[in-house]
């Protein structure tokens, strides 16, 4: 009596299967101009999620294409990549391929960032052609290519942060920016070099990411599939160059900074590819001063792969060393009192491939496995005066004797911090059909885990530094718990034609799971995140698109597991010189500084845009809009110290004799949620094309920006030394205090290109025509007060009563006039002089605009650097 229910399961899965007729391809890659056969062509079909590598004879071939029309995409290093669009009237399809290498002699050459038509994400891809004219140093200089980002000067002096369509930048921003190379992330969260360079929010140093082994990038601002994950503002994934390649260096200088990079391509027997790369940098923020600046020198070797023939297996592996160093290298000669460096040693392993099973429900299995470990060293001598006389020695809360300390003294500071962090990512995927949707389904899991296995922060605690004289001890690294983290996800990438048109809908599921117990349970969080892009062809010419989604960012090991506060207060104190006379005696107290209550920073984001083609021209319009209630911050809490304090007396017999207690009131900074940042904005991306008369090509880009950050929480604004006894009222003001920046600017490229001399030069001219920045105050009138460790509610005729005047704030709203706008004009110039050597230059700030605004001077200083490069 169950028939009818199992012939309805087989009528349901029936639907499901692909009977299409299938489909061979087949064909040869060769150079347009030689006609020489290229091995090692890369040859991807987005639509079947396939990927295969041509022969040394340049011949690949394709089998069971299901669909009657695919995309074929050709890269090869050193060449233009090359679309094929096919439509099948048989069972097999032969082509012929010819590949252009990718340099100046090109019609149309590449420099600007470009907006992705064929994803459903909102996604920016910047390629090898563009990096190369920027001039990059670092990732950092790439990223400026961006819609809305300004154009900066290149400096290695300092560390560089990304922040995605914020104005000014923010901890929070640069933390949830998700930096993926190879699709392994490169931020580890249990690095504890907070103490002198103030790491624990402020994300990836792009300085360590050189630009010169990058094929490309590729950016998604707004809502990205759900297999990327941990980031709030946006994902950044970079590709490195892989594939036969000549012998190549450069040489680039600029008034601050050196750069000497160099690398080679092998193909090595038929299907093996290794690349190798070396570069060398070293940049001073003042060239009158030899012993300060940063140095950095790079590695890296690639290895990729194809085994087997039928199921075939796509292996890749890239190892990297990197050595980098800040700050003051020592110099016997010049008797330096004060010095301050950081020096890190980094090594990573990355391996990653597909493996093609092709079945129907295991078409891909994709792999990700990563390991890198980082030894840290910082090290800060100063000389400290005035600011601490003892040091205790004994158990906390108990009075014991303390000892004294010089008034003046050199204190040495070292920092011991090794990061471990392994990365594992596994995705598969399958085709299905149902009735006209045509389904690629992805689903998959990862697994993150950082930990420190160093030494931490120490020094001699009878010479402490300043910053560690009152609060602050130390705890070895070691000792903390490793942060993990674990996440599930599903996607169905769907499309089908409605009405006539291409209608694709990529919807997905995230769970993740930080700091884990078992599968579900969690010490920290677990999240549910759902995302969905959809993308419409509305005519042949006019697209639009829509997302939303939630994204979470987990916290750092400094925020989970912070280190304990100590107060160290004095009981007595006399010295006059005469140990006999030398009453010291003092009392520490330790808070634990974690907060149970801490929770996981989620954001919402959703992002609209519309795309308009006409001809070669394409005009984009993007509105966006991000918002993380309960981003990371510090919240200061009120402590109450009970103290007895005696008094000593000197006579024929020194000794002390109690004298009265009282409650000391300090306060400190824990980790919390006590922060929102709402993003919104329009972008706009106007690509007017070549102008073949004048062979230039022009494009128009730009952004209105808006962000705003303020408090979601009661706050406490007063520090140590405005309180007295512990009878004083420690106000409390009302939560929505923050600040709001707003930014309108435009980028206007003109590139000019002459193919016959191998000639190219972009001509920028970037405008900010409205900025404007607000702080936010709510009321300066506290709404409440803390007393003998005890809160009391203030109505507001109480707040505004003479009684507690004294707990009104000084400080009111105050807008930043606009000011009035902005022109910048940056030159870059390449040419290849020959078939092996190449010059470029740029220069920044052209016509050196730099107005007076407010008593400073507006954009940056002129900058100016040139580069030799050469190929063999």
């Amino acid at each position: 009596m169950h028939y009818w229910k199992l012939l309805i399961i087989l009528t349901f899965f029936q639907s499901f299967v692909l009977r299409a007729q299938e489909y061979t391809i087949k064909g040869k890659v060769v150079d347009s101009t030689t006609n020489e056969a290229l091995p090692g062509v890369n040859i991807f079909s987005p639509d079947m999620k396939y990927l295969t590598v041509s022969d040394k004879y340049g011949a690949f071939s394709i089998e069971k294409v299901k669909d009657a029309e695919i995309l074929l995409k050709f890269s090869f290093v050193g060449y233009k990549k090359h679309l094929e669009e096919l439509k099948f009237a048989d069972g097999l399809k032969w082509l012929n391929v010819k590949l252009r290498k990718e340099d100046l002699s090109l019609e149309t050459v590449v420099v600007t960032a470009q907006k992705s038509a064929q994803d459903v994400e909102n996604k920016i891809v910047i390629g090898s052609q563009a990096i190369k004219h920027v001039q990059a140093f670092s990732l950092s200089d790439v990223m400026q290519l961006l819609p809305g980002k300004l154009m900066e000067n290149p400096y290695m002096a300092g560390a560089q942060r990304l922040t995605l369509r914020e104005i000014d930048g923010s901890n929070m921003n640069n933390l949830g920016t998700s930096i993926l190379v190879d699709g392994a992330p490169v931020a580890s969260d249990a690095g504890l070099t907070t103490n002198i360079l103030g790491e624990s929010l402020s994300g990836t140093d792009l300085r360590e990411i050189s630009a010169d082994n990058i094929e490309s990038v590729e950016v998604i601002q707004g809502v990205p599939s759900v297999q990327y994950g941990d980031l709030t503002s946006g994902t950044v994934m970079v590709k490195s160059k892989i594939g036969k390649e000549p012998l190549y260096g450069k040489i680039r200088l600029n008034p601050t900074t050196e750069q000497a990079t160099m690398g080679k391509g092998y193909l090595l027997g038929e299907a093996t590819n290794m690349n190798v790369d070396l570069d060398f940098t070293k940049a001073q923020s003042d060239q009158r001063i030899s012993t300060s600046g940063y140095h950095r020198l790079g590695t890296n070797i690639g290895v990729a792969r194809k085994f087997f023939k039928k199921q075939s297996l796509y292996f890749n592996a890239r190892t990297k060393y990197s050595y980098s160093f800040s700050g003051d290298r020592h110099d016997p000669a010049e008797g330096l009192d004060s010095r301050f460096y950081f020096e890190k040693h980094s090594v990573s392993f990355n391996t990653y491939g597909n493996w093609y099973a092709k079945k129907r429900w295991l078409w891909k299995l994709k792999y990700n496995v990563s390991f890198n470990y980082s030894d840290k060293h910082s090290y800060d001598k100063e000389v400290t005066a005035g600011s601490l006389t003892f040091v205790p020695l004994g158990e906390p809360n108990v009075m014991t004797e303390a000892e004294v300390v010089p008034y003046m003294y050199t204190s040495e500071l070292f920092v011991d911090d090794r990061p471990f962090g392994f990365y594992g990512n596994v995705m598969a995927n399958f085709f299905i059909k149902s009735g006209d949707w045509k389904h690629d389904v992805m689903y998959g899991l990862n697994y993150k885990s950082d930990k420190n296995f160093g030494k931490g922060v120490y020094y001699d605690r009878r010479r402490p530094p300043k910053a560690y004289n009152t609060t602050k001890r130390v705890r070895p690294s070691s000792e903390l718990p490793a942060l993990e983290q674990y996440s599930l996800f599903i996607e169905d990438n769907m499309q089908k034609d409605l009405w006539g048109r291409e209608f694709k809908m990529k919807a997905g599921l995230r769970f993740c799971n930080f700091q884990p117990l078992n599968v579900f349970d969690s010490k920290f969080a677990t999240s549910l995140e759902p995302r969905v892009n959809v993308s419409y062809a509305l005519t042949k010419k006019l697209k639009i698109r829509g997302s939303y989604g939630l994204t979470s960012r987990s916290a750092p090991l400094t925020m989970i597991s912070p280190n304990d506060v100590y107060f160290d207060e004095l009981n007595m104190k006399n010295y006059d010189g005469n140990p006999d006379h030398t009453f010291v005696y003092s009392t520490t107290y330790v808070f634990s500084a974690e907060n149970p209550m801490l929770k996981l920073a989620k954001a919402r984001k959703q992002e609209y845009s519309v795309r308009y083609a006409f001809g070669k021209n394409a005009l984009s319009l993007t509105y966006y809009s991000s918002c993380t209630n309960n981003g990371y911050g510090n919240e200061k809490r009120v402590v109450y110290l009970p103290m007895d304090v005696y008094n000593v007396i000197i006579e024929d017999n020194p000794h002390y004799e109690y004298d009265h207690s009282e409650n000391r009131i300090r306060t400190f900074n824990a980790p919390g949620n006590n922060k929102r940042y709402i993003d919104r904005g329009l972008e706009f991306v106007l690509d007017i094309g070549r102008i073949n008369a004048i062979n230039t090509y022009f494009s128009l880009s730009g952004s209105y920006m808006f962000n705003q950050t303020n408090t979601i929480k009661d706050y406490i604004r007063i520090s140590d030394n405005d309180l007295k006894s512990d009878d004083d009222l420690i106000p409390v003001y009302s939560k929505g205090e923050g600040s709001k920046n707003k930014r309108f600017s435009t980028v206007l490229r003109a590139v000019y290109n002459l193919p016959r001399l191998n000639f190219v030069a972009s001509w920028n001219m970037q405008t900010q025509w409205y900025t404007k920045r607000q702080n936010i105050r709510v009321s300066p009138y506290a709404t409440a007060y803390i007393q003998n460790d005890k809160r009391y509610e203030l109505s507001e005729e109480e707040a505004k009563s003479e009684k507690y005047a004294s707990l009104k704030r000084i400080d009111s709203n105050y807008i930043y006039p606009p000011g009035p706008p902005l022109f910048l004009f940056n030159l870059k110039l390449t040419k290849n002089i020959n078939k092996h050597l190449g010059f470029a230059f740029n220069a920044n700030n052209f016509f050196y605009h730099r107005p007076v605004y407010k008593n400073s001077r507006q954009n940056p200083r002129l900058y100016f650097g040139g580069e030799l490069s050469y190929k063999l």
